[in-house]
């Protein structure tokens, strides 16, 4: 079953969201990007896990241990 069209768009403005928080405030733990954007954490790691998986993020944790 397709989608409805307004699930791409209101994707797409949430990832916008969360990068525009770690553009303007810093980098920030997911909780963090949850509070200052007013998304669900769950929302956040999703789309968090989606934008590292594209190279656009990274998790500071794992670079400055060596992980990545």
């Amino acid at each position: 079953m397709a989608e409805p069209a307004g699930a791409e768009s209101l994707r797409r403005r949430n990832a916008a969201a969360v990068l525009r928080s770690l553009r303007y405030d810093g980098p920030a733990s997911r909780a963090e990007i949850a509070a200052r954007t007013g998304l669900a954490k769950a929302t956040v790691g999703t789309i968090v896990a989606g934008l590292e998986q594209v190279g656009a993020v990274a998790d500071l944790a794992q670079v400055r241990s060596g992980e990545r």
